[in-house]
């Protein structure tokens, strides 16, 4: 049998009003180059870390672009919460942003990993990038944001 892989990577992001109304997103993202090259290089021993350790948001539109390696205008960082096995080659990463922070229009968003990601922007391999329109300036209707982040390395 021959089979071929692949990796995929998608969010389930929850919007939850201080009415307590919610709505409820399933986007799917393209890896980066840099994603792609980071788990090449992970695999072949170049480098160690593999975690996924951050989520990102910005306020530019700019197209996505798989040579891409960071966001077009970083604003928001924020650690993954959890993470937890899905099953045979899935992984769930959970983070949350409180309806009092991240208060700007949110255009864009992404996933940064490996031993360089810190707390500062631009920092790590940023392995995606979406568009992401969610205005959480002062002005609008408080709400929270749930993204779950997730990675299916898998059979194609």
């Amino acid at each position: 049998m021959i089979e071929r892989g692949g990796w995929a990577g998608e969010y389930n992001v929850t919007v939850r009003k201080s009415d307590g109304t919610e709505t409820k997103l399933h986007i799917k993202n393209m890896i980066t180059d840099a994603g792609l090259n980071f788990l090449r290089d992970g695999l072949s021993g170049k480098h160690s870390d593999l975690k996924i350790k951050y989520l990102a948001l910005g306020d530019s539109d700019d197209p996505v672009q798989r040579n891409q390696t960071k966001l077009a205008n970083e604003r928001f960082r924020i650690a993954f919460a959890a993470q937890e096995d899905g099953g045979t080659g899935v992984l769930r990463s959970v983070c949350a942003i409180p309806d009092d922070e991240a208060l700007f229009h949110i255009r864009e968003l992404g996933i940064f990993a490996g031993q360089e990601a810190d707390q500062n922007q631009n920092t790590g391999i940023m392995v995606s990038r979406i568009l992401f329109d969610f205005d959480k300036s002062r002005e609008s209707v408080p709400f929270t944001l749930r993204f779950e982040r997730i990675d299916t390395i898998g059979r194609l």
